[in-house]
């Protein structure tokens, strides 16, 4: 929100009228006012919708307000392609879309060798990162090679395996 107020949903009722003016993404039940419930709904939630929200509510007699603050995260699928063997080793492709904020990426050898990639992250028209880490692995690197990619707001992470073996 960049530091500046803007009406997202506004509901009006004068006598039976009731005006709504929206971003089309947002909806508010109205049957359950009555119970006291004024919670609005935000559709397709995207990255650029983080920030505080605040509600007021006004009758003639009293007002309330109410703040939230909208953290947003997103992960995608992370998958792995093996490319023809170039001069040392095979090259591992580790490939992955839809993350929100920028993830961290680790390649982790079940032989414990540490193996070094060319990372590239790139961010799309929705703010949303995408991933294309690259690492070559030797002739002696067998056993499970695995892509790492975490989100570190809601440290959830996504994986990707693949065994190599010596033959």
């Amino acid at each position: 929100m960049d530091g500046y107020l803007e009406d997202i949903h506004i509901y009006r009722q004068s006598g039976d009228q009731a005006v709504q003016k929206n971003l089309g993404r947002t909806w508010l039940e109205t049957s359950e006012f009555a119970t006291g419930n004024v919670s609005l709904t935000l559709r397709k939630v995207q990255p650029a919708d983080e920030g505080t929200y605040s509600c007021l509510v006004k009758s003639r007699d009293w007002s309330s307000s109410a703040a939230t603050m909208l953290s947003i995260a997103g992960t995608g699928e992370a998958s792995i392609e093996i490319l023809v063997p170039q001069g040392q080793g095979l090259e591992l492709i580790c490939r992955s879309h839809g993350w929100f904020p920028k993830p961290t990426v680790q390649w982790v050898a079940e032989s414990g060798k540490s193996l070094s990639p060319d990372t590239a992250m790139h961010q799309d028209s929705n703010q949303l990162f995408s991933v294309l880490s690259r690492v070559t692995v030797t002739g002696e690197e067998v056993g499970e090679v695995t892509c790492q990619i975490l989100n570190p707001l809601v440290q959830t992470e996504e994986k990707s395996t693949v065994l190599l073996s010596s033959e």
